[in-house]
């Protein structure tokens, strides 16, 4: 796949691929890049990474969702090391497997559930101003189910923020 300007592509998609605190392995951002595209990375309006640095046990495992302006592009790799990312201590290549990696168009969508969903109580019972969704998922047209683990509950605000633009991004265009 070539690049036009390759500096500034990769900061983008790395800015929306990595996790909280830990980038992922290159691995995982190339296989995100390569079901994004070279251009279309002027459309994402939303993403969210999940990383689990010991699941299973003795592993790591990334899960990376994207939406565009009209696309869900979803990449899972399972890497045999814990807390394998991208970092200065970390410069090994750990064997990875490809879970899932696969695109689709948000049209295709036909149902949203939640797993949960709940605030912490304001005081003097006001109205909150916000409360958490866990365990979004998506249902397509084909029958095909997606659960995206996301627990807004427990999160710090940035991470909420931005699960909170994932997820309207996805409802706004699947006009659910």
């Amino acid at each position: 796949m070539h690049v036009s300007d390759p500096g500034s592509y990769w900061d983008v998609l790395m800015s929306q691929v990595k996790g909280s605190n830990m980038k992922p392995p290159w691995p995982v951002v190339y296989a995100v890049a390569a079901l994004l595209g070279g251009e279309a990375i002027n459309e994402i309006n939303g993403s969210w990474t999940v990383y689990k640095p010991q699941e299973p046990e003795g592993q790591t495992t990334w899960a990376v969702f994207v939406v565009t302006v009209r696309r869900l592009v979803h990449v899972q790799m399972r890497f045999n090391a814990e807390r394998h990312g991208l970092n200065e201590n970390n410069k090994s290549q750990a064997a990875s497997t490809i879970e899932a990696a696969w695109v689709r168009r948000l049209s295709d969508i036909t149902s949203i559930s939640i797993g949960g969903a709940e605030t912490t109580p304001p005081p003097n019972n006001a109205a909150p101003q916000w409360f958490g969704v866990a365990d979004f998922g998506i249902g397509f047209a084909d029958g095909a189910q997606v659960v995206i683990s996301i627990d807004q509950r427990g999160l710090g605000e940035d991470d909420r923020i931005r699960s909170e633009k994932f997820l309207t991004a996805i409802r706004v265009v699947a006009a659910l």
